[in-house]
């Protein structure tokens, strides 16, 4: 009798065991579905993540639109004396919002891109930095001009009125579109204009760039 027993010991032993084998290969088949279904579903849910935020417009900043840059009095003009032209940090204001300067020459008020015509660097202004001798904003005769922009990419300089006098960019600084409210600035960043050099004697925006001022 007791070698049956302890035979039918020994078979439920076996049974049990059996039991927990398959029990634990259901548990591990089951763990590893439900890590596959989680994966599709995280996966899913950063595609449509990514398809909303690239089709869903959203405005990070005013570039692109009209900017209100401030008043006249706010940008001394540019001073030009004793064969020195002098462009100081009021005269010339950066305007983070819209991505240009706003530089009050004797001739009125330019809004310059700083994108550089070149290939595309940010280009920033530099008061202390010095070009020897160039053709005045007026163009009659040359002078020495303090305060310059400066491609820190390839070199290209430019002097306040946005033309280029050294480096690789093929024109000068594009510039944008200025009204006037009363005596408020009012820039367009959304009108980017091109030109083939500065040219004072005219008063066609698109070669003159300069907006007078009264």
């Amino acid at each position: 009798m007791g070698k049956v027993v302890s035979e039918d010991l020994k078979q439920s032993r076996r049974l049990d065991l059996g039991s927990e084998g398959v029990e634990g290969d259901i548990s591990r088949r089951g763990f590893f579905k439900a890590a596959l279904i989680s994966a599709i579903a995280v996966s899913s849910a950063l595609g449509l993540g990514g398809f909303f935020k690239f089709f869903y417009p959203t405005k990070t900043s005013a570039f692109g639109g009209k900017i209100t840059a401030g008043k006249v009095a706010d940008f001394p003009v540019a001073v030009q004396a004793n064969g020195v032209f002098t462009t100081t940090l009021g005269a010339t204001s950066r305007n983070r919002d819209g991505h240009f300067f706003l530089v009050h020459l004797p001739q009125g008020l330019i809004a310059l891109y700083w994108k550089c015509v070149h290939l595309g660097c940010t280009v920033p202004f530099n008061p202390t930095e010095e070009f020897p001798s160039y053709l005045a904003p007026d163009g009659k005769g040359q002078v020495k001009y303090v305060g310059m922009f400066h491609c820190p990419c390839h070199g290209s300089t430019y002097v306040p009125t946005g033309q280029i006098v050294a480096g690789p960019a093929p024109r000068p600084l594009d510039h944008m579109q200025i009204t006037l409210q009363g005596d408020t600035v009012i820039v367009d960043s959304g009108i980017i204009l091109s030109r083939p050099k500065w040219d004072p004697s005219t008063t066609d925006p698109k070669t003159s760039q300069a907006t007078p001022v009264s």
